[in-house]
């Protein structure tokens, strides 16, 4: 298969070729996670290579409904799809439906919890280090937009 002269071609959204996917099947209570690779668009169908089996069950096959995911230095990203077929004529080429639009996903370490408190920070480096305590300390007032296990995002 020749690969095509634009390695950035944008398919939808943030997707382009080239991008690695994680596929997720799951069926009658097990689940199976791949991981492959864009390599081509054909019409209404994406060009992926055979996909490795990262965990789980081996349900990868043609018919099989899957979640894909991709990552883009912002966000996570999803879509819904299904193994259309492999093509005969190639090794290990198989064709997935060719996603409308991506739904954006937050994956973060911990949950973000939406507030609108109003807040008072002061930048004390200079009392937790017990140095120059005559000076005069800065008030900065503002207000929570969110808080999370690792921190709170201000604005002033």
């Amino acid at each position: 298969m020749e690969k095509p002269a634009n390695r950035e071609q944008t398919i939808v959204g943030p997707l382009k070729i080239w991008d690695k996917l994680e596929l997720v099947f799951e069926e009658n209570g097990k689940q199976g996670r791949y991981h492959t690779r864009v390599e081509d668009v054909e019409g209404d169908a994406l060009v992926i290579d055979r996909p490795s089996l990262l965990t789980g069950d081996a349900l990868f096959r043609v018919g099989a409904a899957f979640v894909a995911w991709f990552s883009k230095s912002d966000s996570a990203y999803t879509f819904p799809g299904r193994v259309l077929k492999k093509v005969e004529a190639e090794l290990d080429i198989y064709w997935i439906n060719k996603p409308n639009s991506v739904d954006r996903n937050q994956r973060r370490r911990f949950y973000r919890i939406a507030d609108d408190s109003p807040v008072s920070v002061i930048i004390a480096d200079h009392l937790i280090k017990e140095q120059d305590l005559g000076t005069d300390v800065k008030v900065f007032e503002g207000i929570a937009l969110d808080i999370s296990g690792n921190g709170m995002h201000l604005r002033s």
